[in-house]
């Protein structure tokens, strides 16, 4: 009896190695927070540098809650969980829908030129009432 490993589940294994590289890397950026609060006698950061970029490049900005740690300009709130597990699910099935995407380049093809169509019927559509408007009043662009 050979064993043999099918793509999928060398695939599945690679998003699963990902994915514990994402946790590992997240602790090592707890556990440097902790040492570095711990070496200037402050209060250590309520999540990583990681999370925290995340966050600010989402649009949130650090809040003084205990369980709600991010605010947005528009009133919304996060308490980091989701700049956790988004990026942790990204890479556990990525190599798998890539392997998928792979395998069924055709059907791939057709929805990236059905995106494609897309962008260029708005792109041509938001310029036609451009145009329109344009057309009805020559001075208000100049």
């Amino acid at each position: 009896m050979e064993h043999e490993i099918t793509p999928f589940g060398f695939a599945g294994g690679i998003g699963i190695l990902l994915a514990l590289g994402w946790i590992a890397i997240n602790i090592l950026c707890w556990i440097w927070n902790w040492t570095w609060a711990w070496i200037d006698d402050s209060e250590p950061e309520k999540s990583g540098a990681i999370i925290n970029f995340l966050a600010l490049s989402r649009g949130f900005k650090a809040h003084k809650s205990e369980y709600l740690k991010y605010k947005s300009e528009c009133g919304d709130y996060s308490n980091g969980w989701v700049e956790f597990f988004a990026p942790m699910l990204l890479l556990l099935i990525g190599p798998v829908i890539f392997l998928i995407a792979f395998l069924l380049y055709p059907l791939t093809l057709s929805i990236f030129g059905l995106y494609l169509t897309a962008r260029l019927a708005r792109f041509s559509r938001r310029h036609k009432k451009l145009f329109d408007k344009h057309l009805k009043d020559p001075d208000a662009h100049k």
